[in-house]
């Protein structure tokens, strides 16, 4: 009896709400001059290697911040 009369509720201690934040978009731009080039006559868009990883990166930060956001 005394066993039940001492034991004392611990409160669970109160998370806040992770808000996750959607990554931006990278910019086409550097210093101020598009980095993304299109060719009228052969209707081929060209960019660097590092704007392409840059976009790769977004998308799957996005999808990691969906799955997130759908569990």
């Amino acid at each position: 009896m005394l066993v039940l009369t001492s034991c004392k509720t611990i409160k669970e201690p109160e998370q806040e709400p992770i808000t996750p934040s959607f990554p931006e978009f990278p910019s086409p731009y550097d210093d101020g001059v598009s980095v993304v080039i299109f060719d009228e006559s052969t209707g081929v868009v060209s960019l660097p290697l590092w704007y392409w990883k840059a976009i790769v990166r977004y998308k799957v930060d996005v999808d990691t911040t969906e799955s997130i956001l759908s569990q």
